[in-house]
C-alpha cells in the first residue's frame, strides 16, 4: 500500500528522495494509487518483463489475483515457496488476471529517469527476471528479498557479480 513493510518510505520521508513505485497485482497497486506522496513520486502499474536486449517487447503476465504472500506470478511463486505445502497448495489454487508487462528500462524511461540511486527489489522469486531486463549498472546499489537461496545464488548472484556488484554481509538479514 506504500506505507506498510515499504523498502522506500524510510527515504521518502526522511530524506525527501522520490522515485517510481511499482506495483503488478491489481488490488495492491490500488491500495499503492490511494497513498499520497509528493510530486516526482511516479506509480505504475506493470509487471517487469522482456530482456534489455529487446526493450520494446510488451505484453502481459499472469498475476495472482490475491495480494500479500500469495502475490506475484504463479509459477515463480511455486518454485520459490516449494517446502512450504500450505501456501503451496494455496496458491495452485489461486486464481490469476493478465497484467501489463514491460522491461524495467521502459518502466524507468516512460518516468523520466533512467536509473536511479538503489533499486529495491521484492518480486516474489522474480527477481532474475527483473535484472535481466535492465542493465543493473543503472543502479548504485540494489538491495533484494531473496526468499529462495537457492535460486539467489544460481540465477540471480551470477547477474550482479557480472555487472561488477559484491554482495555486502554486515547488510543481510533473514527471517528464516
Amino acid at each position: 500500500d506504500g506505507y506498510n513493510l515499504s523498502n522506500s518510505m524510510f527515504f521518502y520521508e526522511t530524506l525527501g528522495w522520490r522515485g517510481v513505485l511499482i506495483e503488478a497485482q491489481p488490488v495492491e497497486f490500488g491500495l499503492l494509487n490511494q497513498t499520497v506522496r509528493a510530486c516526482g513520486t511516479r506509480k505504475v502499474h506493470s509487471a517487469v518483463c522482456g530482456s534489455r536486449d529487446a526493450p520494446d517487447e510488451v505484453g502481459t503476465v499472469a498475476f495472482s489475483v490475491e495480494g500479500g504472500e500469495r502475490a506475484g506470478e504463479p509459477a515463480l511463486r511455486l518454485s520459490s515457496i516449494k517446502e512450504h505445502k500450505r501456501h503451496g497448495a494455496m496458491l495452485e489454487k489461486s486464481a490469476s488476471v493478465d497484467v501489463p508487462c514491460r522491461t524495467l528500462q521502459r518502466i524507468l524511461e516512460a518516468a523520466g529517469r533512467g536509473g536511479a540511486d538503489i533499486l529495491f527489489l521484492d518480486v516474489e522469486g522474480a527477481e532474475a527476471k527483473v535484472l535481466s531486463s535492465i542493465d543493473p549498472t543503472a543502479f548504485k546499489l540494489i538491495l533484494l528479498e531473496a526468499a529462495d537461496p537457492k535460486r539467489h545464488r544460481d540465477a540471480v548472484e551470477p547477474l550482479l557479480l557480472r555487472a561488477g556488484f559484491k554482495r555486502e554481509p554486515a547488510l543481510e538479514a533473514s527471517s528464516w
